[in-house]
Formats: structure tokens, C-alpha cells, sequence
């Protein structure tokens, strides 16, 4: 427990570093398949303990330039999200996928859904659901994945829970000057 509550903390510091001084971005050539298997294996003793399963349909290669750290960490928190939703136990299906010049990678719970008082503020800063959430994680992930050119939606399906779908461009998109890296 105390070192669930120390990651945790350390966790909420860093989601609060990001907020306010995003990382700089560093692009390389990434398969968004390999980042999303290294993803599953981090959150796999999370999902254990609350019964959780994790399920991964990423059978092709989704090759893009991108930050790899920096696309871990808005799965994470996906994730991490989905398993919280899902506390006496579910199922989160992850899928890698392409369409055209868009990688798609979509996080799906069988959760509650997301509150109908929340769905339209869902990715602004200090907007939580969650006890003890500082409402941070999806702002950056967010800001993240706009840095890439992509976006990033959450919303309940018809088949219920919760699904976020992240849809990033595969051939790099310029840097604009709010995402120019700082070079103290």
C-alpha cells in the first residue's frame, strides 16, 4: 500500500511538472504496436490486482514518427484510467489500427461510462471524476498528442463503458511555435 501510495504520489507530481512545462518533444521512427504492448506490460500488475484483463489487437506494424515516451504516457494514462473505472474487475481491449495516413489507437473499458456532467469537459485541467485525481492526465495527453498533430476523443459507445480514441498522423506534421523545443 505504501508503495502504491508513493508511485502514486510521484505519479501526480510528475502529471503536475508536465502540465506546466510539457516535455520536449524528441520524434523518431516508432511502431505505435511496440509502444502499446510496452505499455500493457507496465499497467499488467495494476490490471492484476483489480481483475482486470488487458486485451491487444495490434497485429500490423503502425510505423510513424512520433515520441515514443511521450505516446507511453498518454496510454498509460488511458489505461490506468480505464482500469480505475473498472474497480470489481472488467475487461480493457486496446486496438492498434490504420486508416489512410491516420495511426488509430483505441482504449475501451466496460466501465460506468463517463459521467454525462463530465463528457464535455473531459480534457480540461482539474476536471476529475476520482477521489483523489488532480484532473490533469487527460489535459496532458491532450497537449501531447496535439504536438503531434493528432487528436484525441473520449465518449460512451452504444455497447456502454468508455472508449478514447487517439488519431495521430503518420508522416510528421511541422512544429508549430508554441511546440518549438525550449533550449535552456
Amino acid at each position: 500500500v505504501v508503495r502504491d501510495e508513493a508511485d502514486r504520489m510521484q505519479q501526480m507530481l510528475q502529471t503536475f511538472l508536465d502540465f506546466a512545462r510539457p516535455p520536449r518533444l524528441v520524434r523518431r521512427s516508432v511502431d505505435l504496436s511496440d509502444v502499446a504492448r510496452q505499455t500493457i506490460e507496465l499497467a499488467k500488475s495494476r490490471a492484476d490486482r483489480l481483475g482486470v484483463m488487458l486485451v491487444l489487437d495490434a497485429t500490423d506494424v503502425v510505423e510513424l514518427e512520433a515520441d515514443p515516451q511521450q505516446l507511453r504516457q498518454v496510454l498509460v494514462n488511458l489505461i490506468f484510467n480505464a482500469i480505475e473505472a473498472q474497480p470489481g474487475g472488467g475487461r480493457i481491449d486496446v486496438a492498434v489500427r490504420t486508416a489512410g495516413e491516420r495511426a488509430i489507437v483505441e482504449v475501451a473499458d466496460r466501465g460506468p461510462g463517463i459521467s454525462p456532467q463530465i463528457v464535455a469537459r473531459l480534457f480540461e485541467p482539474f476536471v476529475s471524476t476520482k477521489e483523489t485525481g488532480v484532473g490533469l492526465g487527460l489535459a496532458v495527453s491532450q497537449r501531447i498528442i496535439a504536438s503531434h498533430g493528432g487528436r484525441v476523443e473520449g465518449f460512451n459507445p452504444p455497447s456502454g463503458g468508455a472508449l478514447f480514441r487517439v488519431e495521430l498522423p503518420r508522416v510528421p506534421q511541422p512544429l508549430t511555435v508554441s511546440q518549438t523545443p525550449n533550449h535552456d
